[in-house]
Order: structure tokens, then sequence, then C-alpha cells
């Protein structure tokens, strides 16, 4: 602002003195504040003079892709360790004895896929039982089709010593009846 402009509006003297001294401070507090804003353009220009900015967008996008995977494979293990936990609540319900072979004869994809997987092992569980027993511990209370009794088929009837047995069957093989 002028002293002529406003010596045009008709204000007097001391009225234009006081009018720049106003315009004047606040023209001195609006310069203190861009040079202020000046010097802390001028810091971080220095403080950032010879940084790479294209590298450091790759290294953060690159931070970023490493992130998301280790998201990823902690999600995946996670869900690995829940579904071990998972098979092994219900091999130890049916008594698994051999969990490698039980295992071999599970269609995990429909177990996985399955909305009711707890029904769905429990179906292909049952249906190894019924075709492998022998990969199962007998339940208690039910006899074990696995199990077998030894009935000899003849031998010693108690009364012969075993020299005598001996000397029957040397007799035997000599006469040739066996």
């Amino acid at each position: 602002m002028k002293r002529s402009f406003l010596k045009e509006l008709g204000l007097e003297a001391d009225v234009i003195d006081k009018i720049l001294d106003e315009y004047g401070k606040d023209i001195n507090r609006e310069r203190g504040k861009v040079e202020k804003l000046e010097s802390q353009l001028e810091d971080l220009n220095t403080k950032f003079n010879g940084v790479d900015v294209e590298k450091l967008k790759n290294d953060a996008e690159s931070w970023k892709t490493k992130f998301e995977g280790l998201e990823t494979k902690i999600a995946t293990e996670k869900a690995e360790k829940e579904f071990n936990e998972f098979l092994k609540t219900n091999f130890d319900e049916f008594k698994v004895r051999d969990e490698v072979s039980v295992k071999a004869h599970l269609d995990f994809d429909k177990i996985k896929q399955s909305k009711d997987q707890t029904k769905e092992i429990k179906e292909q569980l049952a249906n190894v039982q019924k075709e492998k027993s022998y990969l199962f511990d007998a339940v208690e209370g039910t006899p074990n089709d696995n199990t077998f009794e030894y009935v000899p088929a003849g031998g010693n009837s108690g009364d012969l010593t075993a020299e005598q047995q001996l000397a029957q069957e040397l007799a035997n093989a000599i006469n040739g009846t066996f």
C-alpha cells in the first residue's frame, strides 16, 4: 500500500501514518513467517540432498512385498497347524495306531473343502477303520478282530519226556511215518 494512494482518498497525514504503521507490522510478521518457512525448506533440502527418491520407492515396494509374503506364509502355516491339530484330535478319538498309514487312506481335499469337516473326517475314519482295522487300537469292551488264539495241532500230550518224544520222532522218520 502506498502513501499517495491514501492521500488521494482524502485521508489526513497522521491517519495515513497510523494505517501504514499497522500495515508495516502485518507485513513484517508475514515476512518473518516466510523467512522461517524458507529456512525450514532449506534445512530439509540439505537433509534430503543426494537421496534417491526412486530407490526409496522401490525399497518400500520391496518391503511391502516381503511383508505380504510373510503374512501369507504365516496364515498358511497357522491353517496347516490348526488342521493337523484337528486331525490329531480325531485320530486320538478313533485310537489310530499308525497315523501315517491312516493318512494315506484319507481324502484331505474333500475334508478341507467340506462344510462340516468334523463329520467328513469321522465318516472317512470310520470307513478306514472298517476296511483296515489293524491300523486302529481295539476299543475297550469290543473284541479285536486282529487277534487270534494259537491252538497247537498235536505235539506233546504231556505224558512223554523230551527224550522220549525225540526217540519216537526218530523211529517214525526211519519207518517212514511222519
